[in-house]
């Protein structure tokens, strides 16, 4: 056997390098990191001036202080926090972070109160909170701000293709510094910033509906991975909804409409006729759920789940044209939540 080929130590590699305990070539960024797509970020002592280190639990530099006050709170956090942290490190490892604010917000802010508000509803009075009402509180809300910023980024990089790759990670970079401060902050709602909260819970929402796959997810897996992504997003938004008065009375109030109202049944009531077959579709998933050799408790949770699938069709039925985005939360918000990491063992393997 030929002696192995030995080499300098680095000791100055990037963290993710270092992390990996592979060598580092120490170059900004490193071709290992190059390689993987990933952020290529140096620690404290050997930082390049154009990359910053922004760790998971400190306090990013801001313009924008009025959040720090709730995260003082020492409330225990709660396992909702933890899926946005997957989001976070999904995010953050597709775009190298820059700064936290650059020249291009303006452009930024400017479309997304022009014109990507305009996209989110089609009613005036929902417009409208998200044109004058969002914005106002996110200058208040760091991280508010950061997230209208990456929809506004989103947007144009499907408006403008030619620019798609820069709007993509202006929006990734966005979204990555507003998830780390709200993070921190989710644990300790208060009816001062409840309303913050929510706005960039349904922007987190939005986002991960709205942002396209990338090009190598394309099997099944990947799809699913995709999917239960925007299970976990929407189950943590509970976590806010003991201030759901609060939030009706600071300027919120047109986005909690009557059909979201709609009471969620554990067993499937009546036949739906959304579209044509769907009820039928129902029955076969019905009875597949029920010839499998699963756990009678496996199997009650399944039938669950598929009662408040029926169940949200029905809340598209009987809502007034024209239909919210948001309705399509209803799935995410009501099935079973102890069985998603299971689901998806069961059917990755």
């Amino acid at each position: 056997m030929p002696p192995r080929r030995s080499h300098r130590k680095s000791r100055n590699g990037c963290m993710q390098c270092k992390q990996r305990r592979v060598k580092c070539d120490e170059s900004r960024p490193c071709s290992n990191c190059t390689k993987r797509g990933i952020a290529c970020i140096y620690d404290h002592g050997s930082k390049s001036p154009s990359v910053i280190d922004v760790p998971r639990n400190s306090q990013t530099r801001s313009s924008y202080h009025s959040e720090d006050p709730s995260s003082r709170h020492g409330t225990p956090a709660v396992n909702q926090i933890d899926w946005f942290s997957t989001l976070d490190e999904k995010i953050a490892g597709t775009a190298s972070i820059l700064r936290e604010w650059s020249r291009q917000d303006p452009e930024l802010m400017h479309h997304f109160t022009l014109y990507t508000s305009q996209t989110i509803s089609e009613r005036k009075e929902i417009q409208d909170v998200w044109q004058i009402e969002v914005p106002k509180m996110a200058y208040s809300y760091g991280f508010l701000m950061h997230g209208i910023l990456s929809l506004s980024a989103l947007h144009l990089s499907h408006l403008k293709p030619e620019n798609y790759g820069d709007y993509m990670t202006s929006s990734r970079i966005h979204l990555t510094f507003g998830l780390r401060t709200f993070v921190r902050v989710l644990p300790s709602p208060t009816a001062e910033n409840c309303s913050a909260l929510f706005s960039f819970c349904s922007v987190i929402m939005i986002y991960t509906y709205g942002c396209p796959m990338e090009s190598n997810e394309t099997d099944t897996a990947d799809l699913l991975n995709n999917l239960i992504e925007v299970f976990r997003v929407s189950r943590g938004t509970l976590i806010i909804m003991p201030y759901l008065k609060s939030m009706r009375h600071n300027g919120l109030e047109p986005l909690f409409r009557q059909e979201y109202n709609l009471p969620i049944s554990s067993k499937r009531a009546r036949k739906n006729n959304l579209f044509d077959g769907v009820d039928e579709q129902l029955d076969k998933l019905s009875q597949y759920i029920e010839s499998e050799p699963l756990d009678p408790e496996d199997k009650v949770i399944g039938q669950q789940a598929l009662a408040a699938l029926s169940s949200s069709f029905e809340a598209f039925e009987s809502a007034d044209l024209p239909l919210e985005c948001g309705m399509a939360f209803f799935w995410p918000l009501s099935v079973h939540e102890g069985k998603y990491f299971a689901f998806k063992t069961a059917v990755l393997d």
